[in-house]
């Protein structure tokens, strides 16, 4: 899927919540309001305290993950979140690099469906 993006997105901001998302399967919110004190470089893991079903999840961390989250571009943000990106935003952005890559009609969610079916492939999801 991320292979059809055209280079213009190449190191962009967007690029790197793609890719995050399809190695995490993470929802838009979840990557919107991740903070560096949910995340443990050290386990390899991001912890997210409630989840859109009420339950805590905790994400493992791959080390192309970790090379995305030491890449990323700017500042460090004041209120420890670790994007500068919201969800409506990621929406946005997302619709428009799909419009650029000649895919319209997908949606951010789509890839967690994408990252889920990755995942299973590995043995990850049972």
């Amino acid at each position: 899927m991320e292979a059809s993006f055209p280079k213009p997105w190449t190191g962009t901001r967007m690029n790197q919540v793609i890719r995050f998302a399809l190695e995490t399967a993470m929802r838009r919110g979840e990557l919107a309001g991740m903070t560096r004190e949910m995340v443990d470089l050290r386990k390899r893991t991001v912890t997210l305290p409630e989840t859109k079903s009420g339950q805590k999840r905790i994400v493992p961390l791959s080390s192309a993950d970790i090379s995305i989250l030491k890449d990323r571009p700017g500042p460090r943000r004041l209120d420890g979140k670790v994007r500068d990106i919201g969800p409506d935003a990621i929406s946005r952005d997302f619709a428009k690099a799909c419009r650029n890559a000649g895919r319209a009609g997908l949606h951010f969610h789509d890839l967690r469906h994408e990252a889920t079916s990755r995942l299973f492939e590995k043995g990850f999801v049972k």
